[in-house]
């Protein structure tokens, strides 16, 4: 008997499962195009671990990601992204993922995270991270309501599209969620659109196109990451990438509304001046026709935006 225990034992110890697997470590070591470059996969792994809940982890994440292949890679009409967020503090590890597919309106994507606790060679579950920041889903979507009001915004629906989490360098859970929202002016004039929102020790924030701030990545990688062509962004600062004219006016062009235009003989003309969108360097062009203007819009990768000049706000424009 105590022989078999101490097999046990020394496996449990091989494995790290249920104890201190400290050189875990966060990399995204797999970046997949399709052949027309129009789907995107990142895939972040917990590396040089044989933890069980770790390898677990990993085969959930590739397995989402095969399945992002299988569905949209032979797509003539729709293509996906799902681009890596990761986190990594000194306990912790956490697999962010935003997963989108396009063309898309009314919707930002949804967010999915998996946490590893180094100290404890296990992950963290959500329900884990509402107990430790005391709070429910119910506390978090009363918090969101009341930003909104106080920011001028309406939200819709009872509850948000999601809820998932990271943990922070200070070991305190940080809640990603969506939440439709529309502009309090333009209520009933404008769709909803979905938004990314952060709470954090009953904080809410709102970083709109992005899961949090991507200024907080602050790893390296085996791959640039899509997450790092955003402006401002910790030790890549003064590198991020600046979409050009002509990517921005494949961009423009899926857009329906502007192809109507163009269509109907507008142009779209860019004028030299970029502007800061969700923490996103975008570069700005005037529609217009016969030297009459009909609107300003902006675009940086991915992501396309009209402004009110009413509300005096970009809005973001859906695709297809």
């Amino acid at each position: 008997m105590k022989k078999t225990v101490c097999i046990l034992m020394g496996l449990l110890f091989l494995t790290g499962c249920g104890g201190a697997d400290r050189k875990a470590r966060l990399d995204v070591p797999t970046v997949l195009r399709d052949a027309e470059g129009e789907c995107l996969v990142e895939i972040p792994q917990i590396m040089d671990s044989e933890c069980e809940e770790a390898l677990a982890i990993n085969a959930e994440v590739q397995e989402l990601a095969q399945t992002m292949q299988d569905t949209y890679w032979e797509d003539d009409v729709m293509w996906c992204e799902m681009t890596a967020w990761p986190t990594e503090t000194e306990r912790y590890l956490s697999l962010t993922v935003a997963v989108s597919e396009y063309p898309t309106y009314g919707a930002n994507g949804q967010l999915m995270s998996w946490v590893y606790d180094k100290d404890k060679g296990t992950r963290v579950l959500l329900d884990d991270a509402l107990a430790m920041a005391d709070t429910d889903m119910e506390q978090i979507t009363a918090d969101i309501r009341v930003w909104c009001g106080q920011n001028d915004y309406e939200m819709s629906g009872e509850v948000p599209d999601f809820l998932t989490f990271r943990m922070l360098e200070n070991g305190v859970p940080q809640f990603m969620t969506g939440v439709s929202i529309t502009p309090g002016g333009l209520v009933g004039e404008v769709d909803p659109w979905s938004s990314f929102f952060t709470w954090t020790d009953g904080t809410v924030e709102w970083p709109a196109y992005a899961p949090f701030d991507p200024a907080e990545i602050t790893g390296t990688y085996s791959h640039f990451l899509f997450c790092q062509t955003y402006e401002d962004m910790g030790q890549y600062e003064g590198d991020a990438a600046v979409i050009s004219e002509e990517e921005a006016m494949l961009l423009f062009e899926e857009i329906y509304e502007i192809n109507k235009y163009l269509e109907d003989g507008y142009t779209m003309r860019f004028d030299g001046n970029t502007v800061e969108i969700d923490y996103q360097t975008c570069i700005c062009a005037v529609l217009e026709k016969d030297g009459a203007e009909e609107g300003y819009y902006a675009a940086t990768w991915g992501s396309a935006y009209w402004y009110d000049p009413e509300g005096d706000a970009w809005i973001a424009v859906g695709f297809g």
